[in-house]
């Protein structure tokens, strides 16, 4: 069950952040279609540890709305078969497509994911 803080979060807070400082990715999903969404993206995120212990370096984190219409939800994404393709770094041009790796969290409305 969601807090009220979590309601406010992603009823404004993150809508909020998303126009301030998302950049639009384009998301695929493993069964087909793709679509363009916002997304907040963190380059060259700490590592962290997967179910085994094992330490792994993802290349970004990803942050966006826990939503099948203005993000990616939840329910829909298949890790390791979906892809999402941005600039890898500010000032690019041309985007590059990465693997969906490992969801880290899902609350107030953002859907948290690496990208290898």
């Amino acid at each position: 069950m969601a807090t009220v803080f979590d309601s406010h979060f992603a009823a404004s807070a993150f809508p909020g952040l998303l126009q301030q400082f998302g950049e639009a990715i384009v998301y695929r999903a493993r069964l087909g279609g793709s679509r363009e969404i916002l997304a907040i993206i963190e380059r060259e995120p700490p590592a962290i540890f997967d179910a085994a212990g094992n330490t792994v370096i993802p290349k970004f984190v990803v942050r966006v709305n826990n939503s099948c219409r203005s993000g990616i939800s939840s329910n829909e994404i298949d890790t390791g078969g979906d892809h999402v393709s941005f600039v890898r770094k500010i000032g690019e041009v041309i985007p590059k497509t990465y693997s969906v790796g490992q969801v880290l969290s899902q609350s107030g409305g953002v859907l948290r994911f690496t990208v290898m």
